[in-house]
């Protein structure tokens, strides 16, 4: 026994002789010459692209490895750089026992300055995509020798792997687009199969530091088709980004139970990717969490919160990618949004002063409108906001829908609460594959005040009361001009207790009346108890032909245009004095007024012609319009003396000076009247 454990022991030595002694000729004496040239060979061979490698260097204690320097990789004859992989030095390691036990233990892998120029020619060729034979033939060897590997080696571990001072240059001279990430530094943690993987890396790019960090709890299961839990960390000092939940290789590539994102400095991060500062942006700080799906068909979000600054906005999202348009679906809520903020209001501020300042009207804008995002994508979005605000008006709450499809937009709106009334709309926005976009709009408006609005969208101070309006238009162009100057439909519009200031309809009747002695307009007001009408618009001139108003002394008919693309008002209103705002047509002396000019001059002219001739024709009925005022007056005096508070009511409510007598009261059952 004793002898046989000793001729074991010495066949172990010379066993361990003879390895060494070969492993040392291999390193001393080996061709390496020979062997690069058979390198650069199967090289060409499969890529048509030609290899070189500066330095060759092997040692087989206490490793096997191999250290080239100066390795070269080219691109094709078309690119601008020469070479598409360049390494300063690749150190590969191997343990040598593992190999006879069919385990694979890499000790060390280590790239140092490795540049990878990739380019896209201005024909959309790819310095990376090799000839298709060739390629077929590498990837059913690769194929092949990977289903060998996978058989013959029982399992792999890989001690350290690094990349220092990498480069990575994406040039696309088919868009005129580069692309450069530079100072790549990754080091990843992986002892063997079964084991977590463990990347930490970080990268330069314009100029910032960009933090990888990336983790795989079974990597086995990962590359056997299987799902494993993972974490991403992407961080910069402007944005970060977190992502942990389940990982596949095919399906859904990850179910995330968390997926988050901060910009803490919004104007910050543009400047960075754009290489420029950034203009006045609507918001500064960004969070965002979600739990989210992700598949090669759909992105689906979960319980998403977006807040933006004060703005938060939940719910859920889906954004299919797999036929040829995205298609995006959404029921969100939102809180209450200023949308001054996305208005640029200052600039709108400084272009209106500056048109003002020059004392004229603008023309409308003829510059071409680019529509062509609404063929970009298909969306239903729903929006349930607690209302918002624009340019200092409060919209209550509602909810908004808009349903994008090859192109046509239908948008609308439930109703909402507006200066004390309700408003509500809907539009439809095709936009043709050619040709001009066509657009259909309506809106409704109850008891909304008037003056606040008109004030604030359109910058006319001189109508105020409760508004009543039912609106329908359509239209078709490309640019705000040739949309105006299509404007073609319907609509009425009637305001209720209101006024209309710098026009004393009253002023100018009892003018007349007086023998034309005072011949002004007067810069008092009108006031009314309502006024209002129907109209149609063709070729954008909207026509109005029953214009009309009652008040507590005059009413008013009228007709007229409003010359939306020349900007230009031609109207005739002629207002009556009359003893009683609650008949329908008074009778009197007619008063014709002319309303006319662009809207930056609009003038106010009395026809006195016109009253001249009805006087000389009639004057008659100057005098019993005014002897039916007179005796109004006098009835009113008697009634403050019997009952001041009857007579108030009749003053305010249609009777007295502001119309006739009040009906007498009913009489009570049993009674008469008295």
């Amino acid at each position: 026994m004793k002898k046989f454990v000793k001729k074991l022991a010495v066949i172990a030595v010379v066993l361990v002789l003879l390895l060494g002694g070969g492993l040392y000729a291999l390193a001393t004496f080996a061709p390496m010459d020979y062997i690069q040239e058979k390198a650069r060979t199967a090289v060409k061979e499969q890529t048509g692209r030609d290899l070189s490698i500066g330095g060759t260097k092997v040692i087989f204690w206490p490793h096997i490895g191999v250290t080239l320097t100066d390795v070269a990789f080219s691109n094709p004859d078309w690119a601008s750089e020469k070479t598409m992989v360049r390494l300063g030095e690749m150190d590969v390691h191997v343990a040598l026992r593992p190999l006879f036990q069919k385990r694979l233990e890499v000790v060390r892998f280590v790239m140092n300055e490795p540049q990878i120029n990739l380019e896209i020619s201005p024909k959309g060729e790819r310095s990376w995509d090799f000839e298709a034979s060739k390629k077929k033939e590498a990837a059913a060897k690769s194929a092949d020798d990977s289903a060998a590997s996978a058989d013959a080696m029982g399992s792999f571990s890989l001690d350290k792997f690094e990349i220092n001072k990498g480069r990575l240059t994406l040039n696309d001279r088919q868009k005129n687009a580069l692309t450069q990430v530079d100072n790549i530094n990754i080091a990843v943690s992986f002892p063997d199969i079964d084991s977590a993987f463990q990347m930490d890396g970080a990268l330069d790019y314009l100029g910032k530091r960009v933090q990888l960090v990336m983790s795989v709890e079974k990597p086995k299961a990962l590359m056997d088709g299987q799902r494993s839990k993972g974490t991403l960390v992407i961080n910069t000092d402007v944005a970060k980004a977190d992502i942990a939940g389940d990982f596949a290789t095919s399906g859904t590539y990850l179910n995330a139970d968390r997926m988050t994102a901060d910009v803490a400095s919004l104007s910050g991060l543009v400047a960075w990717l754009t290489k420029k500062p950034a203009e006045k942006l609507p918001f500064e700080k960004i969070s965002f969490s979600s739990k989210a799906d992700i598949s090669n068909q759909a992105l689906s979000l979960h319980g998403a919160v977006l807040t933006l600054d004060e703005v938060e906005a939940k719910g859920a999202l889906r954004i299919g990618y797999a036929s040829a348009r995205p298609e995006v679906y959404a029921r969100l809520e939102v809180n209450k949004i200023d949308l001054d903020r996305f208005m640029g209001g200052d600039a709108a501020a400084s272009s209106g002063a500056a048109a003002s300042s020059a004392g004229g009207q603008t023309d409308w804008d003829a510059t071409p409108i680019d529509f062509s995002g609404l063929r970009a994508v298909d969306a239903d979005v729903q929006l349930k906001t607690q209302g918002f605000s624009v340019k200092g008006v409060d919209v209550g709450a509602s909810i908004l829908r808009a349903e994008l499809e090859n192109g046509a937009l239908k948008a609308s709106s439930s109703e909402a609460s507006l200066f004390g009334g309700l408003f509500s709309a809907d539009m439809l926005l095709a936009v043709p594959a050619s040709g001009a976009a066509h657009q259909t709009f309506n809106f409704k408006m109850k008891d909304v005040q008037a003056q606040p609005v008109l004030e604030k969208f359109a910058g006319f101070k001189k109508l105020s009361g409760a508004a009543d309006a039912n609106v329908s238009v359509t239209s078709k162009g490309v640019s705000q001009k040739e949309i105006i100057s299509n404007l073609n439909g319907n609509g009425n519009v009637t305001f209720k207790n209101g006024a209309l200031t710098g026009i004393d309809f009253v002023n100018i009747a009892q003018m007349i009346q007086r023998g034309l002695q005072d011949a002004g307009v007067g810069e008092g007001k009108t006031e009314f108890v309502d006024l209002g009408g129907t109209f149609t618009i063709a070729s954008g001139i909207v026509t109005n032909n029953d214009f009309r108003m009652r008040g507590p002394l005059v009413q008013a008919g009228g007709s007229g245009t409003v010359d939306l693309p020349r900007k230009y008002l031609k109207y005739r209103v002629t207002p009556v004095l009359t003893a009683s705002s609650g008949a329908e047509n008074a009778s009197g002396v007619g008063v014709p007024v002319d309303i006319t000019g662009p809207f930056s001059n609009i003038r106010v002219r009395p026809d006195f012609k016109t009253v001249i001739q009805n006087a000389v024709s009639n004057p008659e009925a100057i005098k019993e319009q005014g002897k039916a005022l007179e005796q109004n007056l006098k009835s009113l005096k008697g009634d403050l003396k019997k009952d001041p508070g009857a007579a108030i009511q009749n003053l305010l409510g249609g009777g007295g000076l502001f119309g006739g007598q009040q009906p007498a009261p009913a009489p009570a059952e049993g009674g008469t009247a008295p």
